[in-house]
């Protein structure tokens, strides 16, 4: 291969890399629940895209939601977060998930789920992002029980981009059972993209 070719090959491998973000995530865990297989058809990157929100509901999620508050994870040793609360255990088993175009009342659901055997703080670490030409993306994470379908906790909602470096956000008190991630477009850039993973 001459030089020339493998300078813009090594250009176009830099380029690629240089356009991707990732919640830097450790390796997802194999013990993780599975949702029907209706679901799954329909997934991509670990999520499925479950409904478009109407007005009313979409106004109803951004209600609901408080900011998201970043979370330490260097100082869960030490028995408090950064709002001076009691630091549990975080989850059993680790859940990983990506999206893109995520639009404004888009609702996905992560694919896996994770297990928790005891009351505990559930740390998920992410990365959100739009075009370089879009406003920054606004976007609610929940967490869901599997058997209820139903929130468990605060809807967090992360304003902002979050793509050269990753946000940790905690769901305290999340009691023992299955869980999986809700990821609601509540506002800013459309067609965002993003992943992230539990922390364990």
């Amino acid at each position: 291969m001459n030089k020339l070719a493998i300078s813009v090959c090594s250009a176009l491998m830099v380029f690629s890399l240089s356009t991707s973000a990732f919640a830097d995530s450790p390796v997802a865990s194999t013990s993780s629940q599975q949702i029907s297989s209706e679901k799954q058809a329909t997934q991509f990157g670990g999520v499925i895209l479950k409904k478009k929100l109407s007005a009313e509901e979409l106004a109803e999620v951004i209600h609901d939601s408080v900011p998201a508050v970043p979370y330490d994870l260097n100082n869960a040793d030490t028995g408090k977060n950064q709002s001076n609360s009691p630091v549990f255990a975080l989850a059993d088993t680790n859940l990983t998930y990506s999206f893109n175009n995520l639009n404004t009342g888009d609702v996905l659901e992560t694919i896996q789920g994770f297990s928790l055997g005891a009351t505990k703080t559930v740390a998920l670490t992410l990365v959100q992002y739009t075009s370089s030409f879009a406003s920054a993306p606004e976007i609610s994470y929940e967490i869901i029980n599997i058997a209820t379908d139903s929130r468990v906790g605060n809807v967090q909602k992360v304003k902002g981009e979050y793509k050269s470096s990753n946000i940790t956000i905690a769901f305290p008190n999340i009691p023992a059972g299955n869980y999986l991630i809700r990821i609601i477009g509540v506002g800013g850039g459309q067609s965002a993209s993003g992943n992230g993973y539990t922390n364990n």
